[in-house]
């Protein structure tokens, strides 16, 4: 089952399971958490808190996949491509279909996050344990 913390650890309305919510939880008590926090990621200046990382996504955001990439772009990050790439960001969905790239990132180690990662690197300025927001078997 995936796991994974709330983006504060606190807030969250379902049963935290050694200090974790699944992300079924997380889906239907952070959706609107997801949608405020995309927007303060939005609105934040540009930085280099994601420099060094080479992101892929895959599945659907609260923005398109084209507004992400701004995104992470305007916060220092490369986007990488299909073959080469240093994080995975994945929505549940394509994380539960275990699509080709989820495969190719498992394969190769590399951390598949949810997007509120993104978002709360972007909000306090600097890079949050990925294995918060990690999606996981």
């Amino acid at each position: 089952m995936a796991a994974c913390n709330t983006a504060e650890g606190k807030k969250g309305k379902g049963k935290k399971k050694g200090g974790k919510l699944t992300i079924d939880e997380l889906l239907v008590t952070d959706t609107e958490m997801l949608k405020t926090k995309h927007d303060q990621a939005i609105a934040m200046p540009t930085s280099s808190t994601l420099d060094g990382y080479n992101i892929q996504f895959t599945g659907t955001f609260q923005n398109t996949q084209a507004g992400m990439t701004a995104l992470v772009k305007s916060h220092g990050a490369t986007v990488g491509t299909k073959a080469v790439f240093s994080l995975l960001i994945a929505s549940k969905l394509e994380f539960d279909l275990s699509t080709n790239k989820i495969l190719q990132a498992k394969k190769k180690g590399v951390s598949i996050v949810g997007e509120m990662y993104l978002y709360d690197c972007i909000i306090n300025h600097k890079k949050q344990n990925e294995d918060h927001y990690r999606l996981d078997d």
